[in-house]
């Protein structure tokens, strides 16, 4: 057999280390050998390798970052301007979502740099624009997946600079970007043709205003957003969006306004007087701004001078969802505005988002995903669809069929508003409107007839909302509702002049019931099988409200006990008084010579008989009981079960009485070495002494309750087995009461609120 040795021998010192022989062949015992796998420089390049096969694997473990290249043609400037044209070079690979392959695209939105945006639906699609002021403009590109699974592209300009604007114009042209819908002054949207957020993305809020009148306007905007927690708490808030750089306004490219961002902050910091300040002579826009306060928690202001009439100006903020805002997953959130001119007119809009994880234009979402199941009386959920007919022809007829969940009452429902702006269908024929069927005990069906929604896949359409539709209807909560999540979703049909499209099928929105609190006393007596003596308590439960699943409910309670059996200053009744300690003795002395009566000496011996016991005659004791872990699960409205551990802190205060006798008996040695009693006598003595004790012992316990177990009066049976007893003192006395004090009996009175 061959060994591979290394010895370290001290032949030749260098810096104080040993130079390593390497040794082929039999090893003797002053030797030190091993086998070794390798060498020390394979194991040095082994280990080398392994670290970098590691580096490789969690570098290609990363996901490849999706970029989308764009790039710019500039044009020859003239007196109008400098056009540019914009196209997307390379585009990203997309990652469908499963069933909507056919469907899934990329949608581009873009900001030129001069306050003007558009959005390229077709990456094939090329955007021309021409810059009205001179200097360059810095833009920005977005890109938004639809019916995509993966995180939003990057998006990256190939050109080194951005666009210069060249020309000579005294005044830029008005907007080319999509302009206030209706007769308002204020306008929000987001820069994605879905209205859904996700956590930790970026959202590119559009503010828009104009000027409808026929001199030059001055004020002030405000945007709101963080919705306040509502419900019992006021806690149960998620926050929903942070401010991300500044808001971009792009003043140097506008004058036909002078536009400043002037603050952001907390809506509790805005004063009275603040809004004296800024709204002096426009009381309706301080209205505006109070209820929003109420509503939101953070706001930012902006201020506006000499914006010309029939113009209208874009302000562009860039909020970050949170990254927990998916725990309200199916929720509507707001972003809310106001316009207020120092002429007095005021005006306020809503931005109208859902928190939605997939990028889906058919959609439903709900005003409540936590809900306080205290206070649901006469309370109402709001609903509200969003759909998108993606044919080529447009849709005359659309029919929603809801999915109704068994707490919500179907007959209930009422229709609020819809984007076609039609009414209840009547005995009129040929005219667009709606109609509901609530036959169904689990379903409420819409029908919107006689309407126009044109299809995305129509080359004659050029806005993405137009092939947009909405609708909101509110429903009540039944009155004998089990606290249950109520879960909802949409089945979208299409119907042109040819055919009825397949349904679309939306996701799906819960709405879940907080676990609220309720709390209660509880009193009741406690009987020790041990003392035969019943002890009297009172304390207080706490537990989520009416929970219909199991659910943990802890408890404090304030228990006194008294013991005491008859005893006067000589004696007690031993049949009542419990027996803490006994003990026995008996030893014999001798033989030993003594002298006896008649002056002889005999021979004598002693027998020595002890005994010593301990009583208690009284006791009080209070107990601190605490329930830290507690199971429970009703069973329908009148029954529970439950089971836990109960630990109790005793403070005792204990009498006890001590009695000790001796007794000695003296015996003689006859002639024939018999032993006669020759007399006797005894020692005895007895005392009362107080003393004070505080143990802790635990017990596990089994309860029923009958009743109005989840709200009101009822009735609990409780048996608990003593396990674990700590006392410092008589731990390991045999016949300690401590120790057996192993079955109690509870009967106790609750009333849980």
């Amino acid at each position: 057999m061959t060994y591979i040795v290394f010895s370290f021998l001290p032949e030749k010192k260098v810096r104080n280390t040993h130079r390593l022989r390497y040794i082929h062949g039999i090893p003797n015992d002053n030797q030190l050998f091993f086998y070794p796998i390798n060498h020390y420089f394979t194991m040095k390049n082994l280990i080398f390798l392994v670290t970098l096969l590691l580096a490789y694997t969690t570098v290609n473990a990363q996901p490849t970052p999706r970029i989308a290249n764009y790039e710019y043609q500039k044009g020859t400037p003239s007196p109008t301007g400098t056009p540019y044209t914009f196209s997307i070079e390379d585009e990203p690979a997309l990652l469908p979502t499963y069933g909507k392959e056919d469907k899934a695209r990329f949608e581009y939105y873009l900001e030129f740099g001069d306050g003007e945006y558009t959005r390229i639906e077709d990456g094939s699609q090329t955007v021309n624009h021409i810059y009205t002021i001179n200097g360059r403009h810095e833009t920005l590109m977005r890109v938004t997946g639809i019916y995509d699974d993966g995180d939003d592209p990057d998006a990256r300009m190939i050109n080194p600079l951005p666009p210069n604007g060249h020309n000579n114009r005294i005044s830029s042209q008005p907007t080319k970007s999509e302009n206030i819908i209706g007769d308002g002054n204020i306008e929000m949207e987001i820069h994605r043709s879905v209205n859904s957020i996700r956590p930790e993305e970026e959202n590119i809020i559009i503010l828009k205003y104009r000027n409808r009148q026929p001199t030059v306007q001055s004020g002030k905007l405000l945007l709101f957003y963080n919705e306040k927690g509502r419900g019992e708490t006021k806690r149960d808030d998620v926050q929903q969006f942070d401010l991300m750089g500044q808001p971009r306004i792009y003043h140097q490219a506008k004058d036909f306004v002078q536009e400043s961002y002037q603050v952001s902050g907390e809506t509790k910091n805005l004063s009275a007087q603040q809004l004296n300040a800024l709204f002096p002579n426009n009381n309706n826009a301080k209205r505006r701004v109070i209820e929003a306060k109420e509503r939101f928690g953070n706001y930012l202001l902006f201020n506006f001078d000499r914006l010309a009439p029939s113009r209208q100006s874009h302000i562009f903020i860039s909020l970050k969802t949170d990254k927990n805002i998916g725990d309200i997953n199916g929720k509507e959130v707001f972003v809310d505005a106001v316009f207020a001119s120092n002429t007095g007119i005021s005006e306020s809009t809503t931005l109208e988002l859902e928190v939605n994880m997939a990028r889906d234009p058919n959609a439903i979402s709900v005003s409540e995903v936590r809900e306080s199941f205290r206070r649901v009386q006469d309370k109402k959920l709001t609903y509200t669809v969003k759909f998108q007919n993606e044919a080529d022809a447009p849709a005359k007829h659309v029919f929603v069929s809801i999915e109704i969940p068994k707490g919500l009452e179907v007959d209930k429902v009422k229709h609020i508003k819809n984007s076609f702006n039609v009414k209840r269908c009547t005995d009129k024929k040929d005219v667009p409107c709606y109609d509901i069927d609530t036959s169904e005990e689990d379903s409420i069906k819409f029908s919107f007839m006689r309407v126009s929604l044109p299809g995305f896949n129509d080359p004659e359409v050029k806005k993405y909302k137009e092939t947009v539709g909405s609708f909101k209807y509110e429903i009540t909560y039944k009155d004998k509702l089990k606290k249950q999540p109520l879960s909802t979703r949409a089945h979208i049909k299409f119907k042109d002049d040819v055919k009825t499209q397949s349904a679309v099928t939306t996701n799906l929105t819960t709405t879940r019931f907080k676990p609220g609190l309720s709390i209660g006393p509880r009193i009741g007596v406690d009987y020790n099988a041990t003392d035969s003596q019943p002890s009297y308590f009172i304390g207080a439960v706490a537990s989520p409200y009416k929970s219909e699943r199991f659910y943990y409910q802890p408890e404090i309670m304030l228990r006194y006990s008294r013991f005491e059996c008859d005893h006067d200053g000589e004696g007690i009744d031993r049949d009542r008084c419990r027996l803490m300690n006994e003990s026995s003795n008996f030893e014999i002395e001798g033989p030993y010579e003594e002298m006896d009566s008649g002056g002889n000496f005999q021979v004598f011996r002693d027998t020595i008989t002890s005994n010593n016991s301990e009583w208690k005659v009284s006791s009080n004791s209070f107990i601190v009981n605490i329930v830290p872990l507690q199971i429970r699960k009703d069973i329908g409205k009148v029954l529970s079960f439950g089971t836990g551990t109960d630990i109790g802190i005793v403070f005792r205060k204990n009498k006890f009485f001590r009695d000790t006798s001796i007794e000695t008996f003296k015996y003689i040695r006859l002639d024939n070495d018999v032993w006669d009693l020759y007399n006797n006598f005894g020692i005895y003595s007895y005392e009362y002494t107080d003393e004070n004790d505080i143990y802790i012992d635990a017990s596990l316990f089994f309860d029923v309750t009958v009743g109005s177990v989840k709200a009101g009066p009822a009735l609990s049976i409780r048996y608990l087995r003593e396990f674990l007893p700590l006392s410092p003192k008589n731990i390991e006395a045999i016949n300690s009461s401590r120790l057996s004090n192993k079955n109690r009996l509870q009967a106790s009175l609750l009333w849980k609120f």
